[in-house]
């Protein structure tokens, strides 16, 4: 064998390298039923939770809620079949607090959460999802807590595979450390009434 051949044999090899290392780069995938499993139990759990708060039975009752976003506001309210009945504070100047009055409406809050899969601003497999660590009223049953959290704990659910590369090139290695704000609240004070 020539040393031309040797080169040309050499280069078709290099050349072939470079393509499937671009190519890889392309072409990923992610892990399709570890997304979709996760979502899934999560709605499932919003619902038995809401299940169980309805068969409570609680239709009329008083409730002190605090909203955090960028300011903090709290309300104080009467609830009666899942309505407004009397307003006795309201500080909440800020329109995305004013459409959370209910027990109801919270659970709703939390099952849109789910519904819109939203991650962290990085993505899936850099933060994993973004959904709140929700706090249940060991009484009463429904959610007193509820505080936003990436959870990067769940991203091996979300990350992309590649056909060559090592799966830690796309994933970890490139997120940054960005955050966001996302709506927190706290029920203060429950009561059922009469």
């Amino acid at each position: 064998m020539t040393k031309t051949k040797i080169w040309g044999l050499l280069g078709i090899t290099l050349l072939t390298l470079i393509f499937c290392i671009l190519l890889s780069l392309f072409i990923q995938w992610p892990n399709y039923a570890a997304p979709e499993q996760y979502w899934d139990e999560k709605a499932k759990e919003i619902q038995n939770r809401t299940q169980v708060w309805s068969e409570q039975k609680i239709t009329r009752y008083k409730m002190g809620i605090q909203f955090s976003y960028i300011s903090r506001c709290a309300k104080e309210l009467v609830i009666e079949n899942d309505k407004v009945v009397q307003v006795i504070k309201d500080d909440c100047t800020q329109s995305d607090f004013s459409k959370f009055n209910t027990i109801d409406d919270l659970f709703a809050l939390l099952k849109a959460e789910i519904d819109s899969k939203h991650c962290g601003p990085n993505g899936c497999d850099c933060d994993g999802p973004s959904i709140s660590d929700i706090v249940y009223d060991e009484k009463y049953k429904f959610p007193k807590m509820a505080t936003p959290a990436s959870h990067p704990e769940e991203r091996w659910r979300f990350e992309k595979h590649s056909l060559i590369l090592p799966d830690d090139f796309f994933g970890r290695r490139f997120c940054t450390l960005l955050g966001e704000f996302e709506i927190g609240w706290n029920i203060n004070t429950f009561l059922p009434l009469k």
